[in-house]
């Protein structure tokens, strides 16, 4: 697992493929060849159009999907990139240098100090709505690292010493 990130920086293969898509076809591609090497390492070389696997993916309502995806199709898909690679030449949201830099992703498990940093970074308490919907998500979610573990056992109040930012605007009287 991973979390996905695009710099939302508009340009024309955004405007063409969306970002959602731009993501979706990188990770297509990104399978593909994994499946491709899997099968090559099997002593399998049948074409790409010939291999497919499952591939399950949970619901924002916590179901389950699962759908059977062919190789070649995931490359077919991926291939409508290729028209769009040269309007990354200088674009000023590509981080990489690279076709499509201003897309990427950071897998788990993260580091304390990562995880930590990007905690820093939600929402402070001062809009209760936000803070009351971040509470119930960090409650509601599974995180295991010792970072978020702090901030979940003690959103309320938070002291300076698990969460920095979100503890500098909460009052402490």
């Amino acid at each position: 697992m991973a979390i996905d990130y695009i710099i939302d920086y508009d340009c024309a293969p955004k405007q063409a493929l969306t970002s959602d898509g731009i993501i979706e076809r990188l990770k297509g591609e990104a399978r593909a060849q994994r499946i491709i090497a899997l099968f090559r390492q099997n002593g399998d070389d049948r074409p790409p159009s010939e291999m497919g696997f499952e591939f399950t993916r949970s619901t924002p309502e916590g179901e389950e999907e699962i759908q059977v995806v062919i190789v070649q199709h995931l490359l077919d898909a991926a291939a409508e990139l290729k028209p769009h690679e040269a309007a990354c030449v200088g674009c000023p949201a590509n981080r990489t240098g690279k076709p499509f830099g201003c897309v990427g992703s950071i897998n788990y498990p993260v580091s304390g100090t990562a995880e930590a940093w990007l905690l820093d970074r939600m929402p402070v308490p001062d809009d209760a709505l936000v803070w009351l919907l971040l509470k119930q998500g960090v409650r509601n979610s599974s995180t295991t690292g010792p970072a978020s573990n702090r901030c979940a056992r003690r959103l309320v109040p938070i002291s300076r010493t698990t969460c920095p930012r979100a503890a500098s605007s909460v009052s402490s009287s």
